[in-house]
């Protein structure tokens, strides 16, 4: 059985904004390689396949990262259960 975690609502909430900075970060690395790989060269078989494989990459931690937060946004409002327990400062 897992144990609650207790934790103020400030605190929850900083670390989603965190979380949700990294993830656009991650999205911003993942646009940028793939601008730059089709910059050079408009086929997808050439030596720019690791400017392909770096935008999946990063796109798809985006992704999970946001899901993340979206789900960390659905528990702080109470909409899904989870074993954290939100207490005053």
């Amino acid at each position: 059985m897992s144990e609650v975690k207790q934790t103020t609502k400030g605190k929850y909430t900083f670390t989603l904004y965190v979380l949700f900075f990294i993830g656009f970060i991650f999205g911003m690395l993942s646009s940028k390689s793939y601008t730059e790989a089709k910059a050079i060269s408009d086929t997808l078989i050439d030596y720019n396949f690791g400017h392909y494989i770096a935008a999946a990459c990063s796109g798809l931690i985006s992704l999970i990262i946001m899901l993340a937060v979206g789900r960390g946004i659905l528990i702080l409002n109470g909409v899904m259960k989870s074993n954290v327990k939100f207490i005053d400062e």
